[in-house]
């Protein structure tokens, strides 16, 4: 039975990991791969708000505004961070902006952020709008940046909140699949 695969967790954790980054897409990619290769629970703060507001996020941004969607993505935070079975949560990149979560999440669990420099995340962004709508890259940006000086003041904001981390994680020359393997190897460090 070499072959039999271990469906429960690899790791015990002793609280949540509440991973972040500043690309969405990239930290829900990594977080899911991860969790899955783990074996350990994963939550998507970004789909808890679309199924609580029963809508996507950028329909909430639009119709609620940031204030509305940025309350909502705070208790779904709480309300994760205290659920069993602890596991990964893949927090949106603006989910640190409030301090209340920073906090929550000091308070009963562990932040992981997959860093990038600033150069990178713009090349990141060139990338990601060819493949998707041009529009669909951020909810809160409208079109693609054509200049970096364009998303500067968006990294800076979250950069600060990123800094606050436990542990960073640069993820400036990693696909996701190498991310994901940074991520384990992390996880599997810090519980062991």
């Amino acid at each position: 039975m070499s072959d039999y695969y271990e469906y429960g967790p690899q790791v015990q954790l002793s609280g949540p990991i509440v991973v972040s980054g500043y690309l969405a897409d990239f930290t829900r990619s990594v977080t899911y791969r991860a969790s899955a290769h783990l074996g350990l629970t994963y939550y998507d703060i970004d789909r808890l708000v679309e199924h609580e507001a029963a809508m996507e996020i950028g329909q909430v941004l639009l119709e609620e505004g940031e204030a509305a969607y940025r309350e909502v993505e705070s208790q779904c935070l709480a309300r994760v961070l205290g659920q069993k079975p602890v596991g990964l949560i893949a927090l949106g990149d603006g989910g640190l902006l409030q301090a209340e979560n920073l906090t929550h999440i000091e308070d009963q669990g562990q932040l992981i952020v997959l860093d990038l420099e600033l150069a990178n995340l713009f090349w990141r962004v060139q990338r990601l709008a060819r493949r998707l709508e041009p529009a669909r890259w951020h909810p809160l940006f409208a079109g693609v940046p054509d200049d970096v000086a364009e998303i500067r003041p968006y990294y800076q904001e979250r950069k600060v909140a990123f800094d606050k981390a436990q542990t960073r994680i640069d993820a400036n020359a990693l696909n996701p699949a190498e991310a994901c393997k940074a991520l384990m190897d992390c996880i599997v460090a810090t519980s062991s």
